[in-house]
């Protein structure tokens, strides 16, 4: 006959199982902080145009591009970023982190500021002869240095000039306005590939977002 457990080994039980969930917590937490943990990994401090962030030391290119009073990008260079407005980033292995920020006097709703953005790279778009395709994911919300964010899951499929098969960026897209420093800010990081989608699934984008965030300061 099997003997029934005893009160002393069911709360050992319990316990352990107790201990374990604290365990899977704590380690969740400690991922989703690894940043601040692991400041080796984006040593390089990067400060201008009043708003910082870290990035790591091995970009494969880094770029500052004004825009015109249209917010086209001058990849030229004859107008610089100002305050208000530019956009800075770099790329890494095949993906591409930015921070694009423009002055706005009226202060855009979370609903209305990623239209904003999908107006931006249109625009953006036609002036380079290219043709865009755009499929947006759920509308969601987050948070950077305490401002609540619009977040949205995108693939941008991009036609070039002369292309016989598409270019695939695809990833999040965050934006918010910062009632400190009166400017709209958005942060993307992309995954680039030809021919297809990047193989990617929308949790690991939204890491790779919040990753880059989590260095961001948009105001002091």
């Amino acid at each position: 006959m099997r003997a029934k457990k005893s009160d002393t080994e069911s709360w050992v039980l319990r316990d352990r199982w107790l201990i374990i969930i604290v365990l899977i917590i704590a380690g969740i937490t400690l991922w989703n902080s690894r940043v601040d943990l692991f400041p080796d990994r984006f040593p390089i401090e990067y400060s201008n145009y009043g708003f910082t962030f870290r990035h790591p030391k091995d970009t494969d290119s880094f770029w500052e591009v004004g825009l015109d009073n249209e917010n086209v990008f001058d990849y030229t260079g004859t107008i610089r970023p100002s305050e208000d407005r530019g956009m800075v980033g770099y790329s890494r292995k095949g993906q591409e982190v930015a921070i694009t920020w423009s002055a706005m006097e009226q202060v855009p709703t979370l609903g209305e500021i990623l239209e904003v953005y999908y107006n931006s790279v249109i625009v953006n778009s036609e002036r380079r002869d290219r043709e865009i395709t755009i499929t947006r994911g759920e509308l969601e919300t987050g948070e950077v240095n305490g401002h609540t964010t619009a977040l949205q899951f995108h693939t941008l499929e991009i036609m070039m000039p002369g292309s016989s098969e598409p270019l695939y960026a695809e990833g999040y897209v965050s934006g918010w306005y910062c009632q400190s420093t009166g400017r709209v800010f958005f942060g993307y990081v992309f995954q680039w590939n030809t021919g297809q989608p990047p193989d990617q699934t929308e949790v690991q984008a939204l890491a790779r977002l919040n990753t880059f965030l989590k260095t961001l300061r948009c105001h002091g």
